[in-house]
């Protein structure tokens, strides 16, 4: 995904990619781009919940000179604390859904007729 932006919407011409030992249990990934930078109003996107998803921890530095994605992944389940939003069996998040939208059918919370909330 952080390639991916970095060429889509970074205008990147160079993308580069380092896999490192970060200690114990965990793996450091560095993905860092030459393109524009992110927006500063951009809105956190899929990029952003996936590392948040998949990553014990990570952080994303952005300029007009390019992107960093720094992430560190564990290796092994025991490497994430008990505790940690990322340690598979937790509970499952609590999901709010939006008010419907009634000018636009099938987004924010209701399906059209004959249409399948996705």
């Amino acid at each position: 995904e952080a390639v991916g932006n970095a060429i889509r919407h970074g205008n990147a011409t160079s993308v580069d990619i380092a896999v490192l030992d970060s200690g114990v249990d965990l793996v450091g990934l560095v993905i860092a781009d030459n393109g524009n930078g992110m927006a500063p109003d951009a809105a956190p996107g899929i990029g952003s919940d996936l590392f948040t998803s998949l990553a014990y921890d990570w952080s994303c530095d952005s300029s007009p000179q390019g992107t960093t994605v720094t992430a560190d992944l564990t290796w092994s389940p025991a490497a994430i604390p008990q505790d940690s939003p990322h340690r598979r069996g937790r509970a499952a998040p609590q999901v709010t859904a939006a008010p419907a939208n009634p000018g636009n059918p099938g987004r924010s919370g209701e399906s059209a007729p004959g249409k399948h909330a996705s």
